[in-house]
């Protein structure tokens, strides 16, 4: 049998340090530039609220009422009535698994899977907490707390190259 090495490895003092100075969480694989963005999302009240106020004055702007912002009466409206209204949908659909791709949005919950291809998207809000996904029966909110800065431009390229900005 042979006795000389099958490899050997020689390493300069500097780089082995360099090397035992790394450990594993240091180390990241960038994903492929078109990989699915993946997430789960539990949705909290104020967030909710938030989202739902943002998206009170687009809503009048595109009936054609002049609308900046809502006031004292609309908020007071607002937290009479979204939190029950949002008891009952995390409820109903609890925590949402969402895969996001070039093709569209997937949403798991309690309820069916939601497959939304981007041509079915009528259109994308960025909120002041997150995306709010407009499609023909109701919206999805997509809280940015859910994404990377690396997955938001993905998601935004995506929804851009589809969906009409508002």
């Amino acid at each position: 049998m042979d006795s000389r090495p099958v490899a050997e490895l020689t390493v300069r003092t500097e780089q082995r340090d360099s090397i035992a100075s790394t450990s594993l969480r240091e180390v990241r694989h960038p994903r492929p530039p078109d990989a699915a963005i993946r997430f789960t999302v539990s949705y909290g009240l104020r967030e909710y609220l938030s989202i739902v106020a943002d998206f009170i004055p687009i809503a009048l702007r595109e009936r054609g009422k002049p609308c900046e912002r809502i006031g004292f009466g609309t908020r007071l409206m607002l937290a009479v009535l979204v939190p029950p209204v949002f008891l009952f949908k995390k409820l109903a659909i609890g925590d949402c698994r969402f895969s996001v791709d070039e093709h569209g949005l997937t949403r798991h919950s309690r309820r069916q899977p939601l497959a939304l291809p981007w041509g079915d998207v009528l259109a994308v809000y960025p909120l002041s907490r997150g995306y709010l996904v407009r499609k023909a029966s109701g919206a999805m909110p997509l809280p940015y707390r859910c994404f990377s800065d690396e997955e938001r431009q993905r998601f935004e390229r995506w929804a851009a190259s589809i969906v009409p900005r508002p």
